[in-house]
Formats: C-alpha cells, structure tokens, sequence
C-alpha cells in the first residue's frame, strides 16, 4: 500500500508531499489540469522510463515514495539482502544530465530492482501502463484458481508425473550422450578391477612386507649376532654354565644355613629364564633359515604393492575401497543397457499418465471457461459495456508443466468482429474499465497490490458511471485503489479525495495538490457535476452524492 509520496521538480510539480489513506483514493481536477503526472511520477519511482520529466532549469528530479509491504514483497525485501520491515522507503532521482539514480530503504539499488518492487506494490491500469491481467502466461494460473480444489488436486498430480518424466527423460538423455565415454569408462574400470582383484590384497600386507625384507637383508649379520648370544648363554663358561657353579656353591650353603635357601630359590629362577631365552634364541636362529630367491620375490611383491598405492590410494586399504567403488561403477555401466530400457519403459508409462490427465485438466478447464465468460459478461454489462463479448481461447498444445492447454483471454469489443488477444484490442478508459471488471473477479486470489486506475472514466455516465463507482469502492474495501477521475459520483465514493491545480503565470507553470475535505470537497464536486462549483443546485447534488457515498 501506498503510504506516502514526495514529489520535487518533476515535470509541473515544484514540491509536494501526499499521503495516502486505506480504500479508494481519487484525484481530481479540470480538463488538462495534470492529474496523470501523479501517475507519471509514480511510475517513474518505480522504474519507468524518465521521459519529460524535469523541469526546465538545472534542478534534478526526485520522487521517494513510502510503502506498508505486503508478505510477497517482505520475501522480496529479504530475498534481496535487506533487512525484513513492514515498510520501504524508495526513491529516484534524475540529474538534468539524464543520470538517475536509485535508493531503497538508505540503500543504492538498481532501477531494475525498483521495478520488480513496483511490480509487487502496485498494478497500473492505464493507456500507457500494461498490467499483469494482459500478460497471457498469467490466464492459465488464473483460471485454474478460480476452478476449485478438484482441479488443483489434478494439476498437483499432473506436476508431480510431469517432474518425474522430466527426471526419467534427462537421465535417459544423459545415458544417450554418454555412450562413447561409457565405453571408454567401462575399458578403464574393467582394467583397474582386475589389476586391484588379481593383486590379492590383505589389509596390513605391505607392513609385514616390509619387515619381512628388512629382516631377510641382514640375515647373515642377525645369524652371527644370534649364535654370539647364544655362546654368551649356553656355551663353554657362558651364564648357564657359570650359574650352574653357583647353583652347587649355594646348595652346600643352605644345608648349613638354613636362611639361605631363599637365594637358592632365586637362583634357580634366574636359571630357568635363561633357559627360555636360550631355546627362543635357537628358535629365531632356525627362523632366518630361507630359500634361495625368497628375497627377490618379497622385494617384488613389495614394489608391486607399491605400484598400487601410487595409483589408486595411499595405503592397501584405500586401494581396496577404490577397487570396491571401481566394481560398482563397472556394475552399473555395464547395466546401463539395461537400466535405459527401464527408464524408456517408465518414460513411456509416464506420457500415457500425463496425457491421461492433462485430458481431465482440458476438461475441467472447460468447465470453468464458460463459468468465467458468463461472469465476466455480466461484469462487463454492469458497466456499460454489454456489447462486448469476453472469451477464455484455449487450444491443445504439447505436454507442458501445467497440462496441455495453450490459453488467454480475448476480446470482441462490437458484435460481428472476431475477438482477439485481450491485450492487442482495447486501450486507455475502455481496457481500464475491462480490467474492472476481470480484478473484481481474480481480486481474492491476487496479492494485495495497490490497483491504479487512470481514464476508468471516460465516456461514461448515468447508471454506467453509478455501476464503476461501485465497483471501486466495493474493490477498495480490500485493497489501496487509486482513480484519476473526472466523475463526481466516483469522486464522491472515495475515501480520500485530492484535488489537482493548475496556476499559469507569464512563464511558468505549476500544479498545486491538495487533499480536500468539508466544504472544499462539497464544491470540487459540485464543479465535477456542472462546471460550477457555486451552482446551488451542483452543490445540493454534492451533498446528496457525498451524504449516499
């Protein structure tokens, strides 16, 4: 919604600051007065090109504008790297160079930010405007809201098979593609499985490899090392032959002293760990016993796990989970035929589910068509405009991910003339007065724009005019409406009402607004009613239409 605007040297406009209310908003003012360069102004903080729009002189252009954000446009805010508030402050300033430059809430932005914001905020219906009504890739959306839950369950469905086709197809497309590399890749990974499988791994071979050679390698001088410990222990005067000497010195001691027979105890310990270390000796000197060649063959094996590790992981048990991964892949690729028949089976299964659906949706939507061109004529007589015939044209096109229905709304504006696309057949207070007519309809499922409405009223008058002023106050009842009007039954409706001055002097000219209220607004529409604003049959309407608002 808009809060709030500050116009300065914009085209006529010197300085001035609105604000704006809840409900419908009108400005008014006499023919050529300049009520649209509100609008112009409008648009141009909201990335409109610039046009005419300073002043003469070297002062630049500067429009802000204060919005009350709707939850669509706080996703934008954030989306964008600004902190979340409930308003934004925007502004636009055009240096008489021609540079515009652009803020939002303090911040430098882009003008193309400041439109996709504008495109949140407000709705613009005018000759000049186009507005989201007339874009035809939005008619499809907007009929299948109106059409109820029925349809949406359909559509939900349909776009969940459309997804999955889209899946089942691009892997399809990607199994396709990759044939030549598939090939290559099944050679290598064929190559590597059988070199990783061949080679016979165990986990911590490579370590006892390698003490296996460094054990093997000095050999003769672990032999020579050994049998010397060996002579040391069990040899002529070695330590068993000497403890054997002091086994019998203190067996004699202990018949005289019994208190020595603990040290013979200990004795015989000592002598029966050197045992064990004598026959643990033998033992290990058996063990350097080896065949001729062994060494060259651990060394061999030793270099061909080393090969290994170079090329598929740095030690044995990353090469046996690379050759594990290796095996699945080659599993897979070498199923990939396989698989693809089963991803053109379920592709095709699919397409006969979509087309099964986007049959129902075709129907349903149908359905709602007439429902919609009977509403919309209706609307459309309501205003004056019963010569008119509304039309939903839709025609089968290629599964697509809302069903199979090319649609958009077309307009006939006189009997016996073909209708055509909505957005190619009318314009200026005709099509605004259409787009009444249809956001009436759509109103409840749009987000809460700000709707803007410039020419709703011309050529209007009578009960017509009764029927557009009602639709207006009854459409800004649940959102900000803004008419540039030239009627005093639709200025009489308004909410607010702002009234737009022109003053010419010898070389300048000016606007003057202001927002009128008690006898100010009673005059202004007593002038809206007869050119007269002192009539006192124009002011007695007044009262009348401002007292029946």
């Amino acid at each position: 919604m808009l809060l709030e605007l500050h116009i300065e040297n914009f085209a006529l406009i010197e300085s001035v600051q609105l604000e704006f209310r809840e409900g419908l908003n009108v400005l008014s003012g006499e023919t050529g007065a300049g009520k649209s360069i509100v609008l112009d102004a409008l648009g141009f903080l909201l990335g409109d090109a610039a046009r005419d729009s300073l002043q003469k002189g070297d002062r630049r252009a500067r429009v802000s504008g204060r919005f009350l954000l709707s939850a669509e446009a706080k996703q934008w805010l954030v989306a964008q790297g600004w902190d979340e508030d409930d308003q934004a402050v925007a502004l636009r300033e055009l240096s008489p160079g021609g540079r515009s430059s652009c803020r939002l809430n303090g911040q430098m932005c882009s003008l193309g930010q400041l439109r996709e914001l504008g495109n949140l905020l407000l709705e613009i219906h005018s000759q000049h405007q186009s507005n989201r009504l007339l874009r035809p890739s939005r008619h499809l959306e907007l009929l299948d809201r109106l059409a109820g839950p029925q349809l949406a369950a359909t559509l939900d469905e349909y776009r969940r098979a459309y997804r999955e086709r889209a899946d089942v197809d691009k892997q399809i497309a990607e199994l396709s593609q990759a044939e030549r590399e598939r090939a290559r890749q099944l050679e290598w990974l064929r190559f590597e499985v059988q070199e990783i499988e061949e080679a016979g791994l165990k986990p911590g071979e490579d370590e006892e490899l390698e003490a296996s050679i460094r054990r093997l390698s000095a050999a003769e001088e672990l032999g020579k090392r050994s049998s010397s410990a060996l002579q040391s222990l069990d040899g002529e005067s070695g330590c068993l032959d000497l403890l054997g000497q002091a086994g019998k010195q203190l067996t004699a001691l202990a018949r005289v002293d019994v208190s020595a027979e603990p040290l013979l105890e200990t004795l015989a310990g000592a002598e029966s760990l050197l045992n064990e270390l004598s026959h643990a000796l033998n033992r290990y000197a058996d063990g350097l016993q080896f065949e001729p060649g062994e060494l060259d063959t651990l060394q061999s094996r030793a270099e061909s796990l080393r090969g290994l590790k170079r090329k598929y992981g740095s030690d044995l048990d990353a090469v046996l989970a690379y050759g594990k991964e290796a095996a699945e892949k080659l599993a897979t690729l070498e199923n990939a035929e396989q698989h693809m028949g089963e991803l053109q089976t379920r592709s095709a299964q699919l397409v006969r589910q979509l087309t099964a659906l986007a049959d129902r949706l075709h129907e349903l939507r149908g359905r709602q068509s007439k429902s919609l061109e009977a509403e919309v004529a209706l609307q459309l007589a309501d205003l004056n405009l019963a010569a008119m015939r509304f039309q939903v044209h839709a025609q089968r096109a290629e599964l697509g991910p809302s069903g199979s229905d090319a649609l958009e709304f077309y307009l006939a504006p006189n009997p016996g003339i073909s209708p055509r696309p909505l957005a190619k057949i009318a314009s200026g207070g005709e099509l605004s007065r259409i787009m009444l007519a249809i956001i009436g309809i759509f109103a409840k499922f749009e987000p809460l724009t700000t709707l803007i409405f410039d020419e709703i009223d011309a050529g209007l008058g009578g009960r017509a005019a009764e029927a557009v002023a009602r639709k207006l106050k009854h459409l800004a009842t649940s959102r900000q409406v803004l008419c540039v009007t030239h009627l005093a039954v639709i200025a009489a409706a308004a909410d607010q009402h702002i009234r737009v001055l022109k003053e010419s002097e010898e070389d300048s000219t000016r606007l003057q607004l202001s927002v009128l209220t008690g006898k100010e607004r009673e005059a202004e529409i007593a002038r809206m009613l007869s050119g007269d604003a002192g009539a006192a049959t124009s002011q007695r309407l007044a009262r009348e239409l401002l007292k029946n608002r």
